[in-house]
């Protein structure tokens, strides 16, 4: 074995002394030109691919190939002490992974490209098919991973909380100015312990996002199609039952809900007519026969001010119905309408609408059938509209601003002075 391991790096040196060449045998010559061949024909397949590239190409090569690679390596660090250990820097900044043997790296990654791009059910499916020694070298793969895992949470835990801070400093830093590709790149070659600190620091700045988004959504009463629809068994909503509870404003994205949906929730909506402020439904195949029942929630709905029915189906009747609604309607500001298969007809009564009606400023139609004559009849009406609410604005912002001087004014102490400005 010793003198093979001497052969091998007797053909990775790039020069070689006439008296250490002349010592080897004729048989130990001949393999180090089958050596230095085999090193020239791995450097032409890893020529011009990327570093992840040349990993994996490295991986289908033999396990003769792989070692005569590595003792190559090993040499020159040897004989370049600078190289090498900038070579070690490097492969300390890489993730650390579990130590596998050759043969099971192999396996594991045949594996892995097997279950690469497929959901978790899938996944699973495909593990069942695997034979036992497989399952269970993935098994042992994924506990030892756990194990450097949880050895590099106890790493981080040594750390003070300033030292901890220090380190995600350096970490975005090494981020700025990047593209996401670049920063997705820089990921993966963070330490095991810098990764963990990492993805730590992102779950709980993400916890605490969640978290000021939901206080923030009560307190404006905002809810979304989770909140307002119960699930039934295998995951499916039942559209038929909504539950507003104290919601005032409904956000929801789920194209099941359909005319009936609709119907439901538009009931629901009158129940409670008296807080209800706004309505999303964008994309959620409401149709004419919806969009009626929903017109009858916006006349109860007294203080609605928005209703955002964008990429459905409610076509010219179905606008011709809301438009009895909104009329008159003393707060509704905004109305949208985009791709819902609306022609100048439908646009007709909208242009009847603007003409008394001076809150609606918002009204997206883009993806309609309407003329351009029409849509540009409207955009003028929803222009002065917008124009008016502007100045409406202004003089109740000046009005509040006076009031807040009168009543400074009202809590000033009056001190008489006397002609020394002297307090009497």
């Amino acid at each position: 074995m010793f003198a093979v391991f001497a052969v091998m790096l007797l053909a990775c040196q790039q020069t070689v002394s006439a008296l250490n060449y002349d010592d080897l045998t004729a048989e130990q010559k001949s393999e180090v030109s089958n050596q230095k061949a085999m090193l020239k024909d791995m450097f032409a397949q890893m020529e011009g691919l990327s570093e992840d590239e040349q990993k994996e190409k490295v991986k289908t090569f033999s396990q003769e190939e792989q070692h005569l690679l590595q003792a190559y390596f090993e040499h020159k660090n040897n004989q370049n002490p600078a190289a090498g250990a900038q070579q070690q820097q490097q492969q300390q900044q890489q993730p650390q992974q579990p130590q596998m043997s050759p043969e099971d790296q192999a396996s594991l990654g045949e594996m892995f490209s097997q279950l690469e791009g497929l959901t978790e059910e899938e996944q699973k499916a495909k593990v069942q098919a695997f034979t036992p020694q497989q399952q269970q070298l993935l098994k042992t793969y994924f506990q030892k991973k756990k194990d450097m895992e949880q050895a590099s949470a106890q790493e981080i835990r040594r750390l003070s909380p300033e030292e901890q801070q220090t380190l995600i400093k350096e970490l975005y830093a090494r981020m700025e100015g990047k593209t996401y590709g670049e920063q997705e790149s820089i990921v993966k070659k963070f330490t095991t312990q810098e990764k963990d600190l990492w993805d730590r620091y992102n779950s709980y700045q993400k916890e605490q996002q969640e978290k000021f988004e939901a206080k923030r959504a009560k307190e404006l009463g905002l809810c979304e199609t989770d909140a307002v629809y119960t699930v039934k068994k295998k995951g499916v909503r039942n559209f038929n039952k909504p539950k507003i509870g104290d919601c005032q404003r409904i956000h929801l994205w789920d194209d099941e809900i359909g005319d009936k949906g609709a119907e439901a929730l538009a009931a629901e909506m009158i129940v409670h007519a008296d807080k209800f402020i706004s309505l999303s439904m964008d994309t959620t195949d409401v149709e004419t026969e919806g969009a009626i029942h929903l017109a009858a929630a916006v006349k109860a709905c007294q203080k609605m001010v928005a209703i955002d029915l964008d990429s459905n189906s409610i076509g010219d009747e179905g606008v011709q119905a809301l438009v009895e609604s909104i009329t008159d309607h003393p707060a509704m500001t905004t109305f949208g309408l985009a791709h819902n298969g609306i022609t100048d007809v439908g646009a007709a009564a909208l242009l009847k609408m603007l003409r008394t009606n001076y809150l609606v400023a918002t009204m997206p139609l883009h993806g309609n059938q309407i003329s351009k004559s029409v849509k540009a009849e409207i955009d003028a009406l929803l222009e002065k509209n917008r124009e008016l609410a502007e100045k409406t604005a202004q003089k109740e912002a000046a009005k509040n601003a006076s009031s807040t001087t009168a009543n400074e004014i009202d809590d000033v102490e009056i001190v008489e002075v006397d002609a020394d400005h002297e307090e009497l």
